[in-house]
């Protein structure tokens, strides 16, 4: 299994935008050995031709840039396959707008997250306008197929506890914030 880390920084990336803390103003003057990072996401594979994006930040368009494998082949065609949503906060989500141009997307969220995310003119309903969108529903503790049964790939969500505020009304509280399990079967490997 492959999996390329392609953002590990908090919202609004490192250094944030709006931030003057040390470590922040550290980064823009060069100061000390600190390296810019883009917004949490990461790309999973089992042959470096079929990619799944866990979360599509607001840099998705760099991250994806930053990485070949991502880059598309002959005639537009992209490797990647399908994203799937940890939870609907904007960091997670904005870079669906950006990947509108595509074939249209795969999405893999839990009901809450769909909930959120189509509620009033939400993410998903704004990027249906543009491009075809399959909802995948995920459902913690099934394990759930990735791609073609060829590549062996799955992943089984679970819940994860948050106190976060829960920024839309309506939608349930479990599956707000989920996590993946993704297992390679045919190398026995998995990976959090």
């Amino acid at each position: 299994m492959w999996v390329r880390v392609l953002g590990s920084a908090a919202g609004g990336g490192f250094p944030q935008w709006n931030c003057t803390c040390p470590q922040c103003r550290a980064v823009r003057t060069g100061s000390q050995p600190c390296l810019p990072r883009s917004q949490s996401s990461i790309a999973v594979s089992t042959d470096r031709q079929q990619w799944f994006l866990f979360n599509a930040s607001p840099d998705i368009q760099s991250q994806i840039e930053s990485f070949p494998d991502l880059h598309p082949d002959d005639g537009r065609v992209v490797r990647l396959q399908a994203v799937l949503l940890t939870d609907a906060e904007l960091d997670h989500t904005l870079g669906l707008l950006l990947m509108r141009e595509g074939r249209g997307l795969e999405v893999h969220a839990t009901e809450s997250v769909h909930e959120t995310l189509t509620a009033g003119s939400g993410v998903l309903k704004t990027l249906e306008a543009y491009c075809p969108v399959k909802w995948q529903p995920v459902l913690p503790g099934v394990e759930v197929p990735l791609g073609d049964a060829s590549n062996g790939l799955s992943y089984r969500a679970f819940d994860v506890p948050t106190d976060k505020l829960m920024r839309f009304p309506g939608g349930a509280t479990h599956g707000r914030v989920v996590g993946y399990r993704i297992t390679d079967a045919s190398s026995d490997c998995e990976s959090v």
